[in-house]
């Protein structure tokens, strides 16, 4: 399949985000579009869900593949509200509801 798009998502076109909820403002984030930048993405191809996580919201999402639609999130800006991780990478589905992901465990004053 190679230089065959197989499937395409756009954060932009799916999530509501604004700039005052990014909480931790720097030279890596000026531009809303790169606070959406995902830094992991994991298709469970059993669900045809897609996990991705956007690593500046604190928060990962799962969308159905066949639709593009989100259908919940977890953490700070997520449909199940926690502040239990902060800025996360390496989503990983465990299957069922169980997850992996590493936990930087990076937190920052709100900034404006």
């Amino acid at each position: 399949m190679h230089g065959k798009r197989l499937w395409a998502w756009r954060s932009q076109d799916h999530l509501e985000i604004s700039m005052r909820d990014i909480q931790c403002r720097d030279q890596a984030v000026q531009k809303l579009d790169l606070a959406l930048h995902g830094n992991a993405v994991d298709w469970d191809a059993a669900s045809n869900m897609v996990y991705y996580n956007a690593r500046n919201v604190d928060t990962f999402y799962a969308i159905d593949k066949g639709t593009g639609r989100v259908l919940w999130s977890v953490g700070r800006l997520g449909t199940m509200p926690t502040k239990a991780f902060g800025h996360p990478h390496n989503v990983h589905s465990l299957g069922g509801t169980r997850f992996l992901l590493f936990d930087n465990e990076h937190r920052c004053s709100v900034s404006t």
